[in-house]
């Protein structure tokens, strides 16, 4: 988990001046963190990743309640079911990829291309004949 602390000199001007005239003093947030912001620093349900993900589902034939996407009207797309975090996104993104036959970074490089799920489901059919259809 990545973490960003803000600190009394981060405030603009205006900011501590308003701190000062509502608390008296700046708390020692020169030293201290006024706040401190946690985020996960990256996760793997990207767009395109998650594409990647339903596309492989349909085209292995995966069983509805084994698929970690599903199709939400209300975006026009699929997403990832909820519970769904980053440890179970990893094994079926690395089966996607192989399908696809391609690395993380490579089909990353061509996101502009994959931006459509048609393009995506071109590219993975084109590679199914040559893999065990088992996995």
């Amino acid at each position: 988990m990545e973490r960003i602390e803000i600190y009394w000199d981060d405030l603009t001007e205006a900011k501590q001046k308003e701190i000062l005239e509502f608390l008296g003093d700046n708390g020692n947030y020169d030293v201290i963190p006024i706040a401190t912001v946690e985020y996960d620093d990256c996760s793997l349900a990207t767009p395109l990743n998650v594409d990647l993900i339903a596309t492989y589902e349909e085209l292995y034939g995966i069983p509805e309640d084994e698929c970690i996407t599903e199709y939400f009207a209300d975006y026009g797309g699929f997403v990832t079911k909820m519970g769904i975090d980053d440890t179970d996104i990893r094994p079926v993104l690395d089966k996607a990829l192989e399908a696809i036959g391609l690395t993380a970074e490579e089909l990353h490089s061509r996101e502009r291309e994959f931006m459509y799920r048609g393009n995506i489901r071109a590219e993975m059919q084109s590679h199914i004949d040559g893999l065990d259809m088992t996995m």
